[in-house]
């Protein structure tokens, strides 16, 4: 709970401090706890530290969750670092912990921040084939990522076709789902 004062009032070195205290003092440091200092680091700035603790984690065995990972891929966005939110994605993905959007969307940030507009697409992509729902929003930031990059004739167009194909997708479901109509069958 005090770790969770510390970044709620953001006081990320209070929050490292507090989690030292209790290796020091022998109080098992949980999943929670962590996760309070990580984003206690991303709302301070302080990426490398973020990075640091969940590499701690990791040595000290504590269970790495979907809000780590989000926590840690923030902070990296915040600091400019895109190429080390995509490798926190595929450590996630290879630890056998599910992203969700708000990570894909976080590393899709990232790369925007990095003027990595194929990577943002390539997330695009991932979040298909996981069957993630997507909708106007990811491809509206995915445009705003490429549009960045200075990309604008090929990549625009590129999602453009991928738009195309998903409003299809779309209209299909719409229309299976609505059942065969008066006097079909």
């Amino acid at each position: 709970a005090a770790v969770s004062a510390c970044e709620k009032a953001l006081m990320w070195s209070q929050a490292l401090q507090l989690l030292h205290e209790m290796a020091h003092d022998h109080v098992d440091r949980d999943t929670i706890s962590y996760n309070a200092a990580i984003s206690a680091c991303e709302k301070g700035d302080e990426w490398c530290q973020a990075f640091q603790l969940l590499s701690d984690m990791a040595r000290d065995h504590v269970y790495r969750d979907t809000v780590t990972y989000n926590a840690a891929a923030r902070a990296c966005e915040a600091g400019g670092e895109w190429t080390l939110a995509v490798h926190l994605l595929q450590e996630m993905i290879h630890d056998g912990i599910d992203p969700n959007a708000i990570t894909y969307f976080t590393v899709m940030r990232a790369c925007k921040h990095g003027g990595e507009w194929r990577q943002a697409l390539q997330l695009v992509r991932e979040m298909a084939h996981h069957n993630f729902y997507i909708d106007l929003t990811t491809y509206s930031s995915a445009i705003s990522v490429v549009h960045k990059g200075g990309v604008c004739e090929s990549g625009v167009l590129q999602l453009l076709d991928e738009m195309d194909a998903f409003a299809l997708g779309f209209v299909d479901m719409e229309i299976r789902a609505a059942g065969p109509h008066p006097g079909q069958s």
